[in-house]
C-alpha cells in the first residue's frame, strides 16, 4: 500500500510550476530569436561530406519584383554559380547550383537560416537535391554551413 506525504504536495506543485514557467521562457526566447536580414557572405559549407565555401554576394532589396518577403540572392557553391532567394521573415533559403561551363542546375538547396549569437556564429542547414548524376547519386542529402 502506497503512502503519500500531503505536506509536500504544494512544495511539489511549486517545483512543478517553477519547472513549467522557466522551460516557457526558454522556448519563448528560442522562438524568437529572429533569421538574420541578410546573407551576404562567405559561409564555411559541408555538402555531401566536402567541406567547400558558398559564397553569397549579393542579396536583392525589398524593393526589388517579388522582393516583398523574399530576397534574390546570386553568387557561387566553389566556383560555380548559384541563384535563388532567401526569406529574411522565415530565414528559409533556396538557391540552385548551376554547373560552370554548361550552366545547368546540378544541385538544389533548401534549408534555415538562423542568426549569429554571442556565442554561436550564423548557421544554415537544410537538404539538397542532386538533379546531374555527374554531381553524385540522384537523392536528397544533408548540407549545413557556418559564417
Amino acid at each position: 500500500m502506497l503512502k503519500f506525504n500531503l505536506s509536500a504536495m504544494p512544495r511539489m506543485r511549486a517545483l512543478a510550476s517553477a519547472v513549467a514557467v522557466s522551460a516557457s521562457l526558454l522556448l519563448s526566447g528560442i522562438a524568437s530569436a529572429a533569421p538574420p536580414t541578410n546573407v551576404v557572405g562567405v559561409w564555411s559549407i559541408l555538402v555531401d561530406q566536402t567541406p567547400t565555401t558558398l559564397d553569397i554576394t549579393n542579396q536583392g532589396g525589398a524593393g526589388a519584383p517579388g522582393g516583398s518577403a523574399c530576397r534574390l540572392i546570386i553568387g557561387s557553391l566553389g566556383i560555380a554559380p548559384i541563384t535563388g532567394h532567401y526569406c529574411p521573415g522565415s530565414g528559409r533559403i533556396h538557391f540552385l547550383h548551376k554547373n560552370l561551363s554548361s550552366g545547368a542546375t546540378v544541385r538544389d538547396f533548401t534549408g534555415s537560416v538562423s542568426a549569429a549569437t554571442a556565442t554561436a556564429p550564423a548557421h544554415m542547414a537544410g537538404t539538397f537535391n542532386v538533379v546531374n548524376v555527374a554531381f553524385g547519386p540522384f537523392g536528397e542529402y544533408p548540407f549545413s554551413a557556418m559564417k
